[in-house]
Formats: structure tokens, sequence, C-alpha cells
């Protein structure tokens, strides 16, 4: 008597329910998820920017946008400014494209630095 032999078996699970979860970034549904769409790039001057400030939290902030750039540009141009500014900031993503955000009132001089850059903005 040899035994049972058992290697021919295999034990796995193969889960696939099909159930769509929640993207962590975006908090869509993966389905509809916009954290991996490429966004649209257009030229500077056939786009305009907005600018104006709120108030989250008992703080103030400056929202920028909706810039129609490759992400990398972005980064390198919130850099810039967060340094010069001297205050924090963040790249949000939008469903057209993307916003610049700073802690605190620059309206004024952000607006003169993103000028510089080339950028057009609305009255």
């Amino acid at each position: 008597m040899g035994g049972l032999n058992f290697n021919h078996f295999k034990l796995e699970a193969n889960f696939c329910d099909g159930i769509d979860k929640v993207c962590k970034q975006c908090k869509n549904l993966q389905s509809q998820c916009i954290c991996n769409i490429p966004l649209e790039v257009k030229n500077r001057d056939s786009y305009t920017l907005w600018i104006n400030s709120q108030k989250r939290k008992g703080k103030d902030i400056t929202l920028c946008g909706i810039f129609y750039e490759e992400k990398s540009t972005m980064q390198k141009i919130l850099k810039k400014i967060k340094k010069t500014l001297a205050c924090g900031g963040s790249l949000k993503v939008d469903k057209k494209g993307y916003l610049l955000e700073f802690q605190g009132k620059h309206l004024e001089i952000l607006k003169k630095l993103l000028k510089k850059e080339s950028f057009y903005f609305n009255k």
C-alpha cells in the first residue's frame, strides 16, 4: 500500500465577484475613477484661469484653476510658487484639469507669478 497521492489536487481560491471598489484618492467607484484618466492638454493662450479665496475650517485658502497642462509641468509650477510665497499648497485633480490650492490669501501675488508664466486670467 503506497498511501494516497494528493499531488494532482490544487487548492486555491479565485474570487471574482465583480463588486466595484471605491478609489482611495477620488472616492468614486473604480469604474468611474478619474485618477488615471489622461487629462486634456491645451496651449496656455487657449484658456483662461480663475482665482479666488475661501475659508475652510477657519483658515484662508487661495484656489486657482483650471489648468490644462501635464502633471509634471504643474508640479514644477507648484513647487516654484510655494517657494516664492513661503506657504503650503497642493495640486488637486478636477474632472477637466488641475487646480492649485494654497494656504493663505495670495490673490494678487499669485496672479503676478502666473502671468509671468504666460497664463491668462478672467477679470
